[in-house]
């Protein structure tokens, strides 16, 4: 039933099929995946911070209706039909919200993705509004690990992965209620499992692209590295050259003494 719904909500919303994977040599691509802790996580963010918040507004709303019950001649009795009458809606919209914020979450955890080659990684989120990330690792400054307390109980990190210019957030003068814009100079590696894992093997192929130089492979590196074909490198060449120097060194010796006896004579 839970398969049939999700599948349901991914019609609705079109969500999109496995990203292509990004820029780099065939077999380096690695895939990474969410652990199940960040379901957990989201779940408890969601549903425990949600319900102070709801517990709040409810205290709220029943101070101001049954403020209004004390001015008796059957005030109250109107004022408990009508707290009876908001409760029930505020619940019912409440049940549905978090019907549809639990599907988000996992179908949010079904189609996030994290994809490494040896060149580029490729990072694709989100459920209502996807976003799709590339960072090629010629501009890769900066790999870190982050993880806050409620992280660490549920066992799992972020991966962030600056390039050049990542740590200044370009402003956003349209909408004073955002000063700053989204950070697209970092890619985020959300609610993993294997933080250490990933943040290594990315700083591995950042070092060795940046030390083979920008664009070029180990094969190209290599192909460059072996010695051309020039005058010296067959044996029959350079034997032929031998004899070519003998004979100019007896032509020379024969000149020089035919030039000393015309002389002479």
């Amino acid at each position: 039933m839970l398969g049939y719904f999700k599948r349901l909500f991914c019609i609705i919303l079109r969500l999109p099929g496995k990203p292509s994977p990004p820029a780099g040599r065939p077999g380096t691509l690695k895939v990474f995946r969410a652990s199940p802790g960040f379901i957990k996580y989201r779940f408890f963010k969601f549903f425990g911070l949600g319900f102070l918040n709801n517990l709040v507004a409810l205290i709220i709303i029943a101070a101001n209706i049954l403020d209004v019950g004390r001015g008796g001649d059957g005030d109250g009795m109107v004022a408990f039909y009508i707290f009876t009458v908001v409760l029930a809606l505020y619940l019912l919209a409440l049940f549905v919200s978090s019907i549809i914020g639990a599907f988000g979450i996992l179908i949010d955890y079904d189609f996030r993705w994290y994809q490494v080659t040896d060149r580029s990684l490729r990072i694709r989120e989100g459920v209502f509004r996807v976003r799709e990330m590339t960072v090629t690792f010629d501009n890769v400054q900066e790999v870190s690990v982050e993880q806050g307390p409620l992280q660490r109980f549920f066992g799992i990190a972020d991966v962030t992965v600056r390039t050049a210019g990542g740590k200044n957030p370009i402003p956003q003068a349209n909408n004073k209620n955002q000063p700053q814009a989204a950070d697209f100079h970092k890619a985020v590696f959300r609610g993993v499992g294997n933080a250490d894992e990933i943040r290594d093997l990315i700083q591995t192929r950042v070092r060795t692209l940046q030390s083979m130089g920008i664009g070029e492979s180990k094969a190209e590196v290599k192909k460059e590295a072996r010695p051309t074909k020039g005058l010296l490198s067959s044996k029959a060449r350079r034997d032929l050259l031998a004899g070519v120097l003998k004979e100019a060194a007896v032509f020379r010796e024969k000149s020089e003494f035919l030039a000393a006896n015309y002389k002479l004579n």
